[in-house]
């Protein structure tokens, strides 16, 4: 018996794309507030020397359900960017993640790049 929570995180790692996962997530069910990092790396070992290779499919994904009863703030200057449940206590800016879709960030270069998922594309798939 999983708990909500371990049952959406194994259905996740079965995913084979942030589009696939995307999908996963729009098939929950009653209030929710996520946050889900995916990273794919393959280690190559050549003689004592391990090198990463970063594939595409570093993304990390978060929103809430539609009706968004479930909290999640966000943070964002130029130095951060926090995604958090409560507004921690330490001289940032909180904001809340509108209940518009899921949104995703790419996490393969040095800008942020943001991409709204809408419910209602999502739900119509």
């Amino acid at each position: 018996n999983l708990n909500d929570s371990a049952a959406l995180l194994e259905a996740l790692s079965k995913c084979n794309s942030e589009q696939e996962a995307i999908h996963t997530i729009g098939r929950v069910k009653g209030p929710f507030a996520f946050v889900y990092y995916n990273v794919c790396c393959t280690c190559f070992n050549f003689s004592n020397l391990i090198s990463k290779k970063k594939a595409a499919q570093e993304y990390l994904l978060f929103g809430k359900d539609q009706l968004g009863k479930r909290s999640l703030l966000y943070s964002l200057s130029p130095e951060h960017f926090c995604l958090s449940s409560t507004a921690c206590p330490i001289g940032l800016d909180w904001y809340p993640i509108h209940v518009k879709g899921i949104y995703s960030l790419k996490l393969h270069n040095d800008a942020l790049q943001f991409c709204l998922h809408p419910w209602a594309k999502i739900c119509s798939e």
